[in-house]
């Protein structure tokens, strides 16, 4: 895989149903990406 997150199932739900941006999860330490932090850039696009 190119990128692989790492993120509780909790948090991985809330992203999904936009409860949680992939942004903010991102910068409070919820979710790790492992890869290009480029592709980390584009959460919002990833969970809008």
């Amino acid at each position: 895989p190119s990128v692989t997150f790492i993120t509780s199932d909790n948090d991985w739900v809330a992203m999904s149903n936009g409860t949680l941006k992939g942004t903010w999860a991102f910068l409070t330490g919820r979710l790790k990406v492992h890869g290009p932090q480029s592709l980390a850039r584009k959460l919002d696009e990833i969970f809008p």
